[in-house]
């Protein structure tokens, strides 16, 4: 996301190394060292290898926090809101499953860029061209952050959509991004996709960067759906219709993809690196973790999720009376178990594919860094959950055989990571898919009844 335009950026650089102590700016020392932090989290193989090497993220984010009070108490300015933008997002995957440090940053930031008017269209009156398009980039990156937020703490977010009347990022941006595929050679930048094709012809240009916009639209629909006061109180059909409505908008927000964005092809070229600034790994990094956010928007919708285990619960109930598996889990079983599985939530279907969709190119990334892993812990553990109950209720189903890979492969990636961070979550995840998995052997060998 184009956070820092280069030369601005640039430009604050040398301003620091030209001035003399008594006039560097606070706010340029914490820019400078947020987008050293950021490179060096987000893109370390990009990086000249000698700068990677003297660039500590530990102690960038020492130096950033350590002027923020005088930044805050400073003048109000985009690079203010830039900084603490950047620090939510270094702090976003920085402890898997923690929030509490993203919650406060891009709070805060979103606060400031309302201070601003950078959500209306009359605060850009009288503004150069170059600063508008820096500060609605900016504004939009808030957007999305804060989205990102809410559908991890459940909470609404604090850009309400009836209260901004910003244009949308244009189609026809001129931020670039090359795929790698197809060794296709473009500017690289941020946001916008070139897909030449399997054969060459005919170019397709995507605004990636839009995409993410208008998936923060769909996510921001979570919160009043599920989560709200009103929700409580809604009518059941009016809520199924609500939930109903945002399936279909993820949906057709996937088939506007191009082909080169395609869980398919981004999982099959992965492997074929390149040396541009841009490469086909960067890209499927980016993709995976659009695809981590549908899910779990998905997946609270229907309320299944490693925080969700009621219906789960049932599954498990209904797996017992089918054989004697009760010595497996810690879950509390019912007195009785029901003679037939109780009926899958509204939408399970899309929830499972999205699954296995997510858990594939999670998969097929090789280089994982612990902040990628941290920041998809959550859904990934909810993936091994749905796909391991769909494994057992559908268990001749055609996918059956690359969902035991799947599972085999996130159960030991979670593995590792229940021991780094000692989850209860982790733990009875990975309790229901061991439990669930002895059942399925059972009836694909025939002992089930």
């Amino acid at each position: 996301m184009p956070l820092f335009h280069p030369l601005s950026l640039q430009r604050i650089v040398n301003n620091w190394y030209r001035q003399p102590a008594s006039a560097k700016q606070p706010s340029c020392w914490a820019a400078i060292n947020v987008a050293l932090a950021l490179a060096q989290q987000h893109g370390p193989d990009h990086l000249n290898p000698i700068v990677a090497q003297d660039v500590n993220l530990a102690e960038c984010l020492e130096n950033a926090q350590s002027v923020l009070a005088e930044v805050l108490a400073g003048n109000l300015d985009l690079q203010t809101v830039q900084i603490l933008l950047g620090l939510g997002i270094l702090f976003m995957g920085a402890k898997a499953g923690d929030v509490r440090a993203p919650i406060i940053f891009v709070s805060t930031a979103v606060r400031l860029a309302q201070a601003m008017g950078m959500h209306r269209r009359d605060a850009y009156e009288g503004i150069a061209p170059a600063e508008a398009v820096q500060r609605r980039r900016v504004f939009w990156i808030a957007y999305i952050l804060d989205r990102d937020v809410a559908v991890r703490t459940r909470q609404a977010p604090i850009q309400r959509d009836d209260d901004m009347d910003l244009d949308m990022p244009p189609d026809d941006d001129e931020i670039m991004v090359a795929t790698g595929i197809n060794h296709t050679d473009t500017d690289a930048d941020a946001g916008l996709v070139n897909d030449i094709g399997e054969c060459g012809g005919a170019t397709t240009r995507f605004n990636l960067f839009r995409a993410r916009v208008e998936l923060a639209q769909i996510q921001g629909l979570i919160y009043d759906c599920v989560f709200s006061v009103r929700a409580r109180y809604r009518d059941p059909g009016e809520t199924a219709r609500l939930a109903l409505g945002i399936r279909q908008s993820i949906e057709q927000w996937k088939a506007r993809l191009p082909t080169a964005l395609s869980v398919d092809v981004l999982s099959s070229h992965v492997h074929n690196e390149n040396d541009s600034g841009f490469n086909i790994s960067t890209l499927a990094t980016a993709v995976c973790y659009m695809h981590s956010l549908i899910m779990m928007c998905l997946d609270q919708l229907c309320r299944v999720n490693s925080m969700e285990l009621h219906w789960v619960e049932k599954v498990l109930s209904y797996a017992r009376g089918l054989g004697d598996g009760s010595t497996m889990t810690t879950f509390a079983s019912a007195s009785t178990s029901p003679s037939l599985p109780p009926p899958s939530p509204q939408g399970w279907d899309l929830l499972v594919g999205e699954c296995r969709e997510f858990l594939r190119l999670f998969h097929s990334i090789r280089s994982k860094q612990l902040t990628f892993i941290n920041v998809q812990l959550c859904p990934f553990t909810s993936g091994l959950l749905c796909i391991s109950i769909n494994s057992f209720l559908n268990f001749e189903d055609v996918n059956t055989l690359t969902d035991q890979r799947l599972m085999a492969e996130a159960a030991a990636i979670l593995s590792q990571m229940k021991e780094k961070t000692q989850s209860a979550a982790i733990s009875k995840v990975l309790e229901v898919y061991e439990e669930l998995n002895w059942h399925w052997i059972l009836l694909t060998a025939g002992l089930g009844p």
